[in-house]
């Protein structure tokens, strides 16, 4: 009897790793719209001649996957694959503030010692807009330079919505280096024109 049923619980419990082992790879999946993934419809986005219907489509195919496609576009932010970072970054463009989720890490790759990482991050955080300031202002006071300029750089993105970061800009003006006062008079006239 005791055989009979450790044979049962033995056969119970391989079906259960086996089901949760079919379940896990679908939460890591990319994900997917209209049964093409998310990567497909980013190429698509990027080929695309501006204006077009496959420009159009891409764009809505993205935004149906909306949040969901968050975790796979930070991944491609931070690796070392340059398609994969234009493909996220093209992303970010269509999400947008949809894309809010995302600041938190991608601050944390705005101040990462890889300069193409922390530039591709900035560049996301820009087409976030709004919701990411805070993270934006925090790279624009950062001590190192390089992740000053990247934040600078996408905070004249955010056009009207870079206010809070006047203030900073018009301090910069007055610093020491020449490179800071440079950075601060090329974003305060850029957002002049907003």
């Amino acid at each position: 009897m005791w055989t009979h049923q450790f044979r049962n619980s033995k056969f119970l419990c391989l079906l259960l790793c086996a089901g949760i082992g079919g379940v896990f790879p679908a939460w890591s999946a990319e994900p997917k719209y209209g049964g093409k993934s998310l990567s497909k419809w980013l190429e698509l986005y990027q080929k695309a001649d501006e204006g077009t219907s496959d420009e159009r489509k891409a764009e809505a195919a993205v935004r149906n996957i909306g949040s969901n496609a968050v975790p796979q576009l930070t991944k491609w932010v931070a690796s070392d694959d340059l398609d994969e970072q234009f493909r996220a970054k093209s992303g970010f463009q269509i999400l947008g503030p949809m894309a809010a989720s995302a600041a938190p890490a991608l601050g944390k790759m705005l101040a990462s010692t890889n300069e193409v990482i922390a530039f591709m991050a900035g560049q996301c955080l820009g087409h976030i807009g709004a919701p990411a300031l805070p993270e934006l202002l925090a790279g624009l006071t950062n001590r190192h330079f390089r992740v000053g300029t990247a934040a600078a750089l996408a905070i004249v993105e955010l056009g009207t919505n870079a206010t809070p970061a006047i203030p900073i800009f018009l301090r910069h003006l007055e610093h020491p280096n020449h490179f800071y006062r440079e950075r601060a008079a090329d974003a305060l006239g850029n957002l002049w024109k907003f």
